[in-house]
């Protein structure tokens, strides 16, 4: 189990390796650095990050975040909307970029990449050699 930044355990969290591309595991969300497991906890986007927080819906003065990939969207795209703070959300039209965990989760030749925003590092289909909307930068 992961602590929260006041070093509280948190249920459900674990550190995940540098560079990995999300959880893919349906209700559990890659969340800044650690894992989310959303049937216990919160993942709350904000002005000074991405933090797991203990007890569902508990976001304050941040957005929850619902899914880091198609696994939580029954069928439609994870999206992201660059903005601050950031939104998650599942939706058939992304306005954003859509949360990939690898390739095949991406359409029209693009790659599943991870992008830098201000809130942090979120992996995101996008074309080869191009910025992904809103991301300062792609590995």
């Amino acid at each position: 189990a992961g602590t929260d930044m006041a070093g509280t355990d948190m249920a459900g969290t674990e550190t995940l390796p540098m560079g990995q591309l999300g959880v893919d595991e349906e209700g559990v969300v890659a969340c800044g650095n650690t894992s989310c497991d959303l049937s216990a906890n919160s993942c709350c986007v904000g002005f000074f990050g991405v933090n797991c927080e203990p007890g569902v819906n508990s976001c304050i003065l941040s957005v929850l975040q619902t899914c880091d990939g198609p696994e939580e969207c029954n069928g439609q795209s994870c999206c992201v909307t660059a903005g601050l703070p950031a939104n998650y959300e599942c939706n058939n039209n992304c306005s954003g970029a859509v949360i990939c965990h690898e390739d095949s989760d991406c359409d029209g030749g693009e790659v599943c990449s991870l992008c830098t925003y201000p809130y942090g590092p979120v992996a995101v289909c996008h074309l080869p050699g191009e910025l992904a909307l809103g991301s300062f930068s792609c590995e």
